[in-house]
């Protein structure tokens, strides 16, 4: 059991936020939380001390020393990551009736709500991020019941746990960071507990450890999805989303909250090239969440 944690504390104008959660997530760093002090953004970054993290942590202070960004670095004890955690999250409502909650508070839901319970650990994608949130967004209005969904970047498990409760079929949720995988193994399980409608979600939802994307499914059977919800770095999203696009279905949908305002062009030239037409954009934060249809 991991006892240590390194805290960032990195401190930067507003408008470079977009390009520093880039850069947090191209290290695997996916645990941070957000506060506003006057013109500035200062983010408090948690990484557990794994000495196989430690390259991912210099190179984040690498970049951003080129930056004039500026971090302050401290070790701290496991018991006391978890009472300064909890102070960053309370319940977050999405949209119309998704409703975002960490297990040590408690809601009433209204009749139409959608609730799900997300212990924010390590993982990216915990729901209080706007990439996850465009994406939830525009999951909400484009999972239709029985679809055949692909989860890539599934981070803490969210956006498949919403999928199966907004009634998809089999659900592939993927990501190349272990913890991910055990944190959306968890949250599946705990989900699953909640109503006895959602206790076949671990049947149904299928978490994948993977470093390509070639060996991801055995046959053209498996690999061929309805809807793909992307949640990813917006760097390997660019350079990837030809191959990604590849696993969607014609006609078949393409979701994704991780563009960039600083990257829209190079992406609206990348999806263009896998062969995806742009068909509904929501805004964010300096972020974009998109949809797409495949083109056939």
């Amino acid at each position: 059991m991991n006892n240590k944690w390194i805290e960032l504390t990195i401190s930067c104008k507003k408008d470079f936020l977009p390009q520093l959660t880039g850069l947090l997530m191209v290290q695997k760093i996916k645990t941070w939380a957000e506060e506003e002090e006057g013109d500035l953004v200062k983010l408090k970054v948690y990484i557990p001390y794994y000495e196989e993290l430690e390259p991912n942590i210099e190179n984040l202070k690498k970049l951003l020393d080129i930056q004039q960004v500026q971090v302050v670095q401290k070790e701290i004890e496991d018991e006391n990551w978890a009472v300064t955690w909890q102070k960053y999250f309370s319940i977050e409502k999405i949209g119309s009736r998704i409703v975002i909650k960490p297990p040590w508070e408690d809601y009433s839901p209204s009749e139409n709500d959608l609730v799900l319970e997300i212990e924010p650990r390590m993982a990216f994608g915990s729901g209080f991020h706007p990439t996850t949130r465009l994406t939830i967004l525009l999951e909400e209005k484009y999972v239709k019941p029985g679809v055949k969904v692909l989860d890539m970047g599934c981070g803490s498990g969210i956006l498949s746990i919403l999928a199966s409760m907004l009634g998809a079929g089999r659900i592939y949720a993927v990501d190349n960071d272990p913890i991910a995988i055990r944190e959306t193994e968890e949250n599946v399980k705990l989900a699953s507990q909640k109503s006895p409608e959602y206790s076949n979600m671990p049947q149904m939802i299928t978490p994948i450890l993977s470093e390509g994307f070639q060996t991801l499914f055995s046959n053209e059977e498996t690999r061929i999805f309805d809807l793909i919800m992307v949640n990813i770095s917006p760097i390997f999203l660019i350079d990837n989303i030809k191959e990604i696009a590849g696993f969607v279905a014609d006609d078949g949908i393409f979701l994704t909250g991780s563009a960039e305002h600083s990257r829209i062009k190079d992406l609206e030239i990348a999806a263009k090239e896998a062969g995806l037409e742009e068909f509904d954009r929501i805004e964010m934060d300096g972020w974009i969440g998109i949809a797409y249809k495949k083109m056939v």
